[in-house]
């Protein structure tokens, strides 16, 4: 868990490294879309192959963290990149 906090912790600090480089609303973006898709995706995954017993929301939690900060950080620099090649 230390780990993990460390990571997410590290991630943050390169987000405002970014922030002056990356218009802001790229950042929102990414934050709201990686917490409304991890969420329900990492809830329903492990509802489904743990199953609902005494530690499902840590479980589930712990695998949405690891998703969260995976997913914030692709949006971050994979979608510019394709609005970019779409020419959005």
């Amino acid at each position: 868990m230390w780990k993990s906090c460390q990571c997410l912790a590290m991630c943050f600090l390169q987000v405002k490294l970014l922030k002056s480089k990356m218009p802001k609303n790229n950042i929102i973006f990414a934050f709201v879309m990686a917490i409304i898709v991890t969420s329900y995706i990492s809830f329903i995954l492990v509802a489904v192959n743990a199953g609902f017993h005494n530690n499902f929301i840590f479980i589930w939690l712990r695998s949405w963290l690891i998703a969260f900060v995976i997913a914030f950080f692709s949006l971050l620099f994979v979608a510019p990149v394709i609005r970019k090649k779409l020419k959005l």
